[in-house]
Order: structure tokens, then C-alpha cells, then sequence
């Protein structure tokens, strides 16, 4: 009888689904179960605090790093093992997360690009997240992304050290060639106590151009080799700003003004495109990077590779001191708003910032910003200082 899981035995039907786990955690239901012919058993794995899943055996094979398993159309005896391991102190990551480790997209999309429905989209938020196990107080610790060279502090969550808190940092990217980053953790000395990974770098996400349209700027030590359209963005189509006679003027590849570090372009790309690797020309070095911006609208960027926030920027009227952004708002010299393009597939809009307020905008390198000075006398100039390496 094929259906029964017990031939010889008159007082027991069923197929029998033997369930263990080893020390660390917990598969739900544990130990016998008897199933019907052509039933179905759906299992649980629940680790305990400071271990993770190693592995699943089903019938003594590995079916590799899951939560929950299930059994169909059962037509025969199983066996299910749970195998958990104790996780080393230290930083490590969540080993059932999907995707790229230590990252994730905040709208729970493809964390390796930066699609919605086939097409690129510019504002997406990512969640960088790394777990610290340590014998100490959390306070007594600091958690950072290197993100494409830049450090950036990261935010502990709620849990102790000991049973291990996870630590998160959020930000956008650009379309830059690749991104890579790593974490470490310190004392608060800024001795270094751990690295993850030991070597090498973790992949970001890759960030493609919008189709058609895009502002973009350059993140990247260009300005001394008189770069042309041509050798920067390849064949693609390139306009610059020019707020004289309020019109996009083409930008040629044999005349005119080289492309600049800091400066925004009109980029005109078909699906696909990505910007030219720049990495041969190393970052900008200089820990103040200036350039002068023309009374009304101007297209502009952060010259460096890290995040620089709004309110960091500073403002040169003429020969003067810079002063702090907000403070050039209230002098009327400049208006506290950017704006960044989300492109022809996002409804032709553009998204606002500002440096006030309880949301202050962060320039992300590799993305071009609409900004407007306001007619005066002098000469205005921005001023950029470098973020922490």
C-alpha cells in the first residue's frame, strides 16, 4: 500500500517527518510528525540570540541558508536537521539576507541597481546594515561605512552589544562608475578593533543613468587635464547652463570651456548608459575645493566622492570670508533651495531641498543641482570642504 507509511502496521498511518536542530536554536515542529499521503509539512527555523543559520539538511542535504522550509505532496519518510552556529564577536552580517550583503534598497526593491519597473530612478534611499557583537557597553564603540573612500558614522539600534545591535547608515548614490565600501568598527580612541570584510571590499549597487535626460556632475580630480566633452562622457549628448542668456548651450567636445569637477551637465543618454571611469584621475586632495557660480540659475555638484551636506557649503561674496550657507540665504545672496531632475519616466519633476529645516538636503556626488544666486555687485563663489576620508 503506497499511500500508507506504515504497511505492516495496522494501528498507524501516515508518513513519519523526523525533525532536530542542533544547539542555537529552534525548528518548529520539532521531533515526529505524521503526514498523510500527498499531504504537506511546513517547518520553522528560529535562531537564539547570538546565532545564526548555518544550514538545513532535508533528507541529509543542504538546501542552504532559509527561515522556513515546506514539505509537498509527501509520498514518503523524511528527516530535517537544523544546523546553528554561534556568531564570532565582532562585525559580521545577517547570512539569510538576500542580495548584496551589507546593503539593501529602503523601498525593499533589487538592492544591486537602482530599477522600479525596468527603468532607472534617481531617488532611492539605501540602507547600509552591519551587526557588532562585543563584551562592552555600545557606547563605548563607533560603527562606519567606507563608502567609495568617504566615512560615514552609523546609527546603533536598540538591542546591547552582547546579543549583538544592529548598526545603519542611509544614503543615495549616483551613477559613478562602481561602488564599493567596507565597515570597521573603533574605540574611542579611533583605534581600529575590526573590519568587514578582513579584506577587500564589498560591491554596492550598480546605478545607471536615467533614460534620456539627466543632471549630472563629476566627483573627480579632472580640472588640470582640459578634459573635453568627448573624453568625459564619451558620445553621449552634454549641455551646460549658461545663466547669461538663460539657455542650454551645447556643449562641443572640440571648444569651449573643459568639462570641470563641481560644474553640473545636462546629460543626454540612451537606456543603458553609464558615465566613463574616471578612477584614473584619482579625488580631488585639496581639503577646500572653490569655484566661482553666476548670478540666476546654475547647475553645480559636490566635487568630492563623499556626501556634503547643504548647510556645510559656504558661501565667497567677492574677496570676503566665505560664510555659511544659511547665512548667505538670509543676506539674499543666494535662495536655500536645489533641486535635483528625477527624469522623464518619474513625471518630468524635479525633487526639492533645502538646508533648513528637519530634513536638510545632502549633496550626493555624481548628481548635478539646480541652485539660484540672486544678481548682486561681486563675484560669488561656492565653497566645498573635503568630507572625512
Amino acid at each position: 500500500d503506497v499511500r500508507d507509511g506504515f504497511p505492516l502496521d495496522v494501528t498507524r498511518s501516515g508518513w513519519v517527518i523526523n525533525a532536530t536542530s542542533s544547539a542555537g536554536g529552534y525548528l518548529t515542529p520539532e521531533g515526529d510528525s505524521s503526514v498523510l499521503y500527498g499531504g504537506s509539512q511546513s517547518y520553522e527555523l528560529t535562531a537564539m540570540a547570538g546565532y545564526y543559520i548555518n544550514d538545513l539538511l532535508v533528507d541529509n542535504v543542504s538546501v542552504g541558508l532559509v527561515e522556513d522550509y515546506q514539505f509537498e505532496n509527501i509520498g514518503s519518510h523524511h528527516t530535517i536537521t537544523a544546523v546553528f552556529s554561534l556568531i564570532p564577536s565582532g562585525l559580521s552580517y545577517d547570512p539569510v539576507s538576500t542580495g548584496l550583503i551589507g546593503i539593501e534598497r529602503v523601498d525593499g526593491g533589487d538592492d544591486s541597481n537602482n530599477l522600479v519597473d525596468s527603468h532607472p530612478k534617481l531617488d532611492l534611499d539605501y540602507r547600509f546594515r552591519i551587526t557588532l557583537r562585543d563584551s562592552v557597553a555600545a557606547d563605548q564603540r563607533q560603527v562606519f561605512v567606507i563608502s567609495d573612500g568617504y566615512k560615514y558614522a552609523m546609527q546603533p539600534g536598540s538591542d546591547t552589544l552582547t546579543s549583538g545591535t544592529d548598526y545603519i547608515f542611509v544614503t543615495r548614490f549616483g551613477a559613478a562608475f562602481d561602488h564599493k565600501f567596507h565597515f570597521v568598527t573603533e574605540d574611542l580612541s579611533g583605534n581600529q578593533l575590526w573590519r568587514y570584510p578582513v579584506n577587500g571590499e564589498l560591491s554596492g549597487p550598480e546605478v545607471r543613468l536615467l533614460e534620456g535626460k539627466n543632471i549630472v556632475s563629476l566627483a573627480a580630480a579632472i580640472d588640470a587635464y582640459g578634459l573635453s566633452a568627448a573624453d568625459v562622457f564619451n558620445d553621449a549628448e552634454v549641455y551646460r547652463w549658461v545663466p547669461e542668456n538663460g539657455v542650454g548651450e551645447k556643449f562641443s567636445s572640440i571648444s569651449g570651456t573643459p568639462i570641470a569637477s563641481g560644474e553640473g551637465y545636462v546629460l543626454e543618454c540612451c537606456a543603458g548608459s553609464r558615465l566613463v571611469d574616471l578612477s584614473q584621475y584619482g579625488a580631488i586632495e585639496d581639503p577646500v575645493h572653490e569655484f566661482i557660480v553666476k548670478p540666476g540659475w546654475n547647475l553645480i555638484g559636490n566635487p568630492y566622492g563623499g556626501n556634503i551636506a547643504l548647510s556645510d557649503v559656504e558661501i565667497r561674496i567677492g574677496n570676503a570670508s566665505p560664510i555659511p550657507w544659511l547665512d548667505a540665504a538670509a543676506a539674499n545672496f543666494i535662495v536655500d533651495a536645489v533641486y535635483s531632475y528625477l527624469g522623464s519616466d518619474w513625471g518630468d519633476q524635479n525633487e526639492y531641498g533645502s538646508a533648513a529645516g528637519g530634513n536638510p538636503r545632502i549633496l550626493v556626488p555624481w548628481i548635478g543641482y539646480w541652485i539660484y544666486v540672486n544678481p548682486i555687485a561681486e563675484d560669488v563663489s561656492l565653497v566645498f570642504t573635503k568630507p572625512l576620508q
